[in-house]
C-alpha cells in the first residue's frame, strides 16, 4: 500500500516530482519501492487536477534518443536533479498525488513547452 503524499497543494505544469516507476517491471528494485523523477505536463484543465497529473518520465540515460529532451542547468526555474537528466517524452504516466514522494523543483516554461510539443507530435 502506498502511503499518502505529504504534499497538500496541487503541483503545477513544469514541476518535477518523484513517484513510482511503472515502466520497468523487469527491474528487481521495484519490489523495494523504486521511484523515478517525473515532469508534470498537465494543467488545471485536466479533470481531477490536484489529485492526479499527466507526467513525462525523466531519465539519467544520456543516449541520443530522438524522444529524449536534454535538461540543462539553466532550464531549472528552481531546484534541480543531482545527475544530468533528460525528459523522455514518450514515457507518459498518470500520477496520483498520493503517490508523490518528493519534489525536486520546476523547469522553466520554455522547456516544458518543448516537451509538450514533442508529446503532441506523436499522440
Amino acid at each position: 500500500m502506498t502511503p499518502p503524499s505529504r504534499y497538500k497543494s496541487p503541483f503545477a505544469p513544469g514541476d518535477v516530482v518523484w513517484g513510482p516507476d511503472a515502466f520497468h517491471d523487469d527491474d528487481p528494485r521495484l519490489t523495494l519501492g523504486s521511484v523515478r523523477p517525473w515532469l508534470v505536463v498537465s494543467n488545471e484543465a485536466l479533470p481531477g487536477h490536484g489529485t492526479q497529473y499527466v507526467c513525462c518520465g525523466l531519465t539519467h540515460n544520456l543516449a541520443g534518443v530522438e524522444s529524449f529532451l536534454a535538461i540543462y542547468s539553466n532550464d531549472w526555474e528552481k531546484g534541480g536533479t543531482t545527475e544530468p537528466s533528460q525528459i523522455d517524452t514518450e514515457t507518459l504516466f498518470t500520477m496520483k498525488q498520493r503517490w508523490i514522494t518528493q519534489y525536486s523543483g520546476r523547469l522553466r516554461f520554455a522547456r516544458l513547452q518543448e516537451a509538450r510539443r514533442r508529446i503532441r507530435s506523436y499522440l
